[in-house]
């Protein structure tokens, strides 16, 4: 959480920046025009990139972890879709129907 809340007011102060500084004005000098500046297409390429790595592979360590703890799962449901009712099999348990 904390993590959000630090890009969020990032962003929001940047877009205020941006807006306060590089507003169009008809008295105000006319901001100079930016193209083609390859290292900073570059950059926000790449540090995108490595944000979502740096998020990535913790989380799916994690998921594939999380995965290979549990041997036996402790309820197994069957769930079946029928053309107007749901119908689920609990194993070991009761079988139920939600609509005869």
């Amino acid at each position: 959480m904390f993590f959000v809340i630090t890009i969020t007011v990032l962003v929001i102060y940047l877009m205020v920046q941006f807006a306060t500084k590089f507003h169009y004005s008809a008295a105000g000098p006319i901001s100079e025009k930016l193209t083609h500046h390859t290292t900073l297409e570059v950059l926000w390429t790449i540090f995108p990139t490595l944000i979502v790595l740096l998020i990535g592979i913790p989380s799916l360590t994690l998921i594939y972890s999380l995965d290979q703890a549990q041997d036996k799962p402790g309820l197994t449901v069957k769930v079946i879709g029928r053309q107007w009712y749901w119908s689920y099999e609990m194993h070991d348990h009761l079988q139920h129907k939600l609509v005869d």
